[in-house]
């Protein structure tokens, strides 16, 4: 789902023509680093929990 915001932005560029400045491209890279974020701490979460009987 993070990536989504990446190929708007690509599609815009490519299809419209439209280009974003930089503080919109760090809007999305927050946006998928905090979904790289939520990945990794659910995986490591999810393997705490299972060791724990």
């Amino acid at each position: 789902m993070s990536i989504n915001p990446l190929l708007a932005a690509v599609s815009g560029a490519v299809v419209l023509g439209q280009f974003l400045v930089l503080h919109e491209w760090l809007g999305i890279a927050v946006i998928i680093a905090t979904n790289v974020a939520a990945i990794l701490l659910a995986g490591r979460n999810r393997r705490s929990a299972g060791s724990v009987q």
